[in-house]
């Protein structure tokens, strides 16, 4: 990636932009549901807003656990990730929306910096499912590089127009907004260690593929 094309400020207004997006529907179903709760003319639904609010809490805390880690400072760091837990906390994000997640990471113990860049290659895999699918996620050694393919199958699967161009670290057409900026800022992140990026896409099928020569 060559020279920033956006500045500090304008980052961080657009990722913050996109950290609202992402976390607006679980807590708008808290909010609606203790309206219920509290409507002394609705007393047969508070049951069940109970359930909305547990299941939309649940939802948000997920939500936050996984972009801490792929957007913010928990993702930083030169230490080893556990990938099991990597993997569970992967799973938990992805347990509300419609794709699968498939999550294979056999015992190796990437840099959590790593892990970060694979959290946010999944988002982008995540966008490429308009209707449902399986995501799937593996990371192995290969040649002296620790390798993470990501790849999204289902119908329609297709990256976006702006995917590529944000990648290479290039300005799209209209330029970026709360959406697209995460898939800059996974350039931005892969830039950071020195990881290539590389993707392909086929009939209903998109592969992200990241790769991190391994420090002696």
């Amino acid at each position: 990636m060559g020279a920033a094309l956006l500045d500090a400020p304008t980052l961080a207004a657009l990722m913050c932009s996109r950290l609202c997006h992402d976390l607006v529907a679980p807590v708008s179903a808290v909010k609606n549901a203790l309206e219920v709760y509290n409507d002394p003319s609705m007393p047969d639904s508070r049951e069940q807003a109970l359930k909305v609010i547990d299941q939309a809490a649940a939802s948000a805390a997920a939500k936050l656990e996984f972009l801490r880690i792929a957007f913010g400072a928990a993702g930083l760091g030169d230490h080893s990730a556990d990938p099991d837990e990597a993997g569970r906390v992967a799973e938990r994000f992805f347990a509300a929306m419609k794709p699968e997640l498939q999550w294979r990471t056999s015992s190796l113990q990437p840099p959590l910096t790593f892990v970060r860049l694979m959290y946010n290659l999944a988002l982008i895999a995540l966008d490429a499912l308009p209707r449902g699918g399986v995501v799937e996620v593996d990371l192995a050694e290969k040649d002296g590089y620790l390798e993470a393919t990501v790849k999204s199958t289902g119908p329609k699967a297709a990256m976006r127009s702006t995917t590529m161009a944000a990648l290479r670290g290039e300005l799209p057409e209209g330029g970026y907004d709360g959406r697209s900026v995460q898939q800059y800022f996974t350039g931005v992140v892969a830039a950071s260690i020195g990881a290539d990026l590389n993707a392909r896409e086929g009939e209903d099928m998109v592969e992200l593929i990241a790769r991190l020569k391994v420090q002696g």
